[in-house]
């Protein structure tokens, strides 16, 4: 073989070599992203749960519109499956877990990878009042282990005037 026809081929195997750690890193962000969408829809799908329960009258297992009533929405009340870590709090869903929280007057969701680990990717769902409009959710990182920490602290309200309980 002659020198040029060498230097192609080492070429062509440096090509390919390339491509394939690139197409490996595609596959990952692209992996780390539909978990990512994954959780978020599975937030808003259990907020939208809560604001069901919210306007479901108390006769049949509702809130009855009565927002006093939002803290003690479980996970069983709204029809998951419940988790043996935290069986009033957080159930298994789309393949991680969920946590419902209420916090200052705002039912948060938070869902995410199980189980929760540094560096876990962690989706909050926060619905402001019961309409589609009120809810917001924020992606992010967890910087530590537990369920005491927030990726990025409570999301803003959308519309303050409208957006109430």
């Amino acid at each position: 073989m002659g020198q040029q026809q060498l230097i192609l081929l080492l070429l062509g195997v440096v090509i390919v070599g390339l491509a394939v750690v690139v197409g490996i890193q595609a596959f990952h962000e692209n992996e780390s992203k539909a978990a990512q969408d994954r959780y978020t829809e599975a937030g808003i799908a259990l907020v939208g749960e809560v604001m069901a329960w919210y306007e479901k009258p108390r006769i049949f297992g509702g809130a009855g519109a009565d927002p006093s009533q939002l803290s003690s929405v479980t996970i069983a009340a709204l029809g998951y499956a419940e988790d043996d870590a935290d069986a009033n709090r957080t159930g298994v869903i789309a393949g991680g877990t969920a946590r419902y929280v209420y916090r200052t007057s705002v039912p948060l969701v938070q869902v995410h990878e199980a189980p929760l680990e540094t560096g876990s990717e962690i989706v909050e769902v926060a619905a402001f009042g019961p309409d589609p409009a009120c809810i917001v959710s924020q992606r992010g990182y967890h910087a530590r282990p537990g369920w005491t920490s927030w990726a990025g602290g409570l999301p803003s309200n959308p519309a303050p005037a409208v957006c109430a309980w």
